[in-house]
C-alpha cells in the first residue's frame, strides 16, 4: 500500500474504531445497571457518527487516483519527404517512432530524443 493510499484510508478507519468502541461502551453501560436517558441519547448520537465514519470511510476507498499520462511518442513525422531516414538514441515512455506519409527521397537524421517522464538521477 503506497503512502497516499494508507493516508486515505488510516484516519477513517481510526475514527470508525474509536467510535465502534465508544458506542459498545455507551450500549453495555445503558443495558447495565445505570438506566439513564442520556446514555440511550449516547448511544444514538454514536450510532449516527458510526454510521457517518463507515460512509467516510468507504468514500476514501473508492476515491479513484489521477489518472497516469499516456504515454509520450518520441518521434512524429508526418508528409516527410526524403532518401533515408535514420533515426537513433530516442527513449520514449510509448512509440519510439511513427511515421505517415512519408517520401524518403533525401537523407533524414533524428537522434538523442527524449519524451516522456524524465530519466531518473539513479540508476536502476
Amino acid at each position: 500500500m503506497t503512502g497516499s493510499a494508507l493516508a486515505r484510508v488510516a484516519a477513517p478507519t481510526a475514527t470508525t474504531a474509536v467510535v465502534t468502541t465508544a458506542l459498545a461502551i455507551a450500549v453495555n453501560l445503558a443495558t447495565g445497571q445505570q438506566h439513564s436517558v442520556w446514555l440511550w441519547v449516547a448511544v444514538g448520537g454514536l450510532t449516527l457518527a458510526m454510521f457517518g465514519t463507515s460512509m467516510w470511510l468507504h468514500h476514501r476507498q473508492t476515491e479513484q487516483p489521477e489518472p497516469a499520462p499516456p504515454p509520450a511518442t518520441g518521434v512524429e513525422l508526418e508528409a516527410v519527404r526524403g532518401r533515408t531516414i535514420d533515426i537513433s538514441d530516442v527513449r520514449s515512455t510509448g512509440t519510439g517512432a511513427r511515421i505517415a506519409d512519408a517520401q524518403v527521397l533525401e537523407d533524414i537524421k533524428i537522434s538523442g530524443i527524449r519524451a516522456g517522464q524524465p530519466e531518473s538521477p539513479h540508476p536502476q
